[in-house]
C-alpha cells in the first residue's frame, strides 16, 4: 500500500515527500500510474511522460513567449557561442568527422533534416538511412 503524500512548510523551504509504494516505483500524481522511480524527473510528482506532454502544451499555448525568448538568448549569447568555437576549432572538427565515420544519430538527424522536418524523425528513419549510408560507403570502397 502507498505511504501518505506528506508536505511541510520549514524555515520557508518547501519539502516534498512523494507517494510512494516501494523504492522502487512511484504513483505520478496526473496519471497516478505506478512506475519505476527512473521515470522521473528529479523533485517532480509527474512522470516524465506527463511532464513532457504538459511542457509541449505550454510551449504550444505559448509560442510567441517561446520564440521572443529564443530570440533574446540567442543574442545574448551568440558572442559566446563564437568564442567557444575559435577557441574548440580543432575538437569540434575532430567530433563531428568521428560522428560521420561512425555515422553517429546526430549526424544521420542532420541529414534527414534536410527534407524532412524534426518531429517527423522517426528512429526507424535514422536506422534506415544508417544503413542506405553503410550501403553507399561499401559500394563506393569497392567499385
Amino acid at each position: 500500500p502507498p505511504s501518505a503524500v506528506v508536505f511541510r512548510i520549514s524555515n520557508l523551504k518547501m519539502e516534498w515527500t512523494m507517494e510512494t509504494t516501494n523504492n522502487d516505483s512511484r504513483i505520478c500524481n496526473k496519471c497516478y500510474q505506478e512506475r519505476p522511480v527512473l521515470e522521473f524527473v528529479k523533485k517532480s510528482a509527474q512522470c516524465r511522460s506527463c511532464r513532457l506532454e504538459y511542457s509541449r502544451g505550454w510551449k504550444l499555448r505559448n509560442a510567441d513567449r517561446v520564440k521572443a525568448y529564443g530570440r533574446h538568448y540567442y543574442r545574448n549569447r551568440s558572442g559566446h557561442y563564437q568564442r567557444y568555437r575559435d577557441k574548440n576549432r580543432e575538437t569540434i572538427r575532430q567530433k563531428r568527422k568521428e560522428a560521420v565515420e561512425n555515422l553517429a544519430d546526430s549526424y544521420i538527424r542532420e541529414l534527414l533534416r534536410k527534407k524532412y522536418p524534426s518531429e517527423k524523425i522517426t528512429p526507424e528513419m535514422i536506422e534506415l538511412k544508417r544503413e542506405l549510408i553503410t550501403l553507399q560507403r561499401k559500394r563506393k570502397t569497392s567499385g
